[in-house]
């Protein structure tokens, strides 16, 4: 290989590596994000666990596949309960049930607008899985540079241990 070429292949390492840094950064950044994402969740079942209360509420709408886009209305079921206080609160909560049922939230009586339909158990071990995805996610750059940088280096010690032609 000529002189030139290899300081030109050098030379376009140092932009490739910056890109690659940046990538990884992003990457473990997201991925941090993911983590605290998954720990407010796990925080927030667990308050809801603690000092939660249920009642009987009754589904007074759904959404029909394909009415609207996802972003516009993320839970498929709005409900109507009354709290423990009196007071009447309409939320958006997952699950499958016709317009009309009755079926059990647990709400927090802070925040009546907070209400879940799902077991808290369930709510855990997702929150707990997103935790863990973070974790690896943010450990995948690390063992990609792990594994180049091991490359380098055993590519520079089979060049020095090399009989000389």
């Amino acid at each position: 290989m000529r002189q030139s070429t290899k300081w030109t292949l050098r030379l376009a390492a140092i932009p490739a590596g910056l890109l690659g840094v940046a990538f990884a950064v992003f990457v473990i950044t997201g991925a941090i994000g993911i983590v605290r994402s998954g720990s407010r969740a796990y925080d927030d079942a667990s308050a809801l666990n603690r000092h939660g209360r249920t009642a009987v509420a009754t589904v007074i709408s759904k959404r029909v596949r394909g009415d609207e886009p996802i972003a516009t209305d993320i839970k498929p079921m709005k409900v109507r309960f009354t709290a423990a206080d009196g007071t009447e609160h309409v939320v958006g909560v997952d699950g499958d049930h016709h317009v009309g049922a009755r079926i059990r939230v647990r709400y927090d009586p802070a925040d009546p607008d907070v209400a879940v339909t799902e077991s808290l158990t369930k709510r855990h071990f997702y929150a707990v899985w997103k935790m863990v995805g973070g974790v690896v996610l943010a450990l995948c750059p690390l063992f990609i540079a792990a594994g180049a940088v091991a490359y380098v280096i055993d590519r520079r010690m089979s060049r020095r241990t090399a009989p000389a032609s």
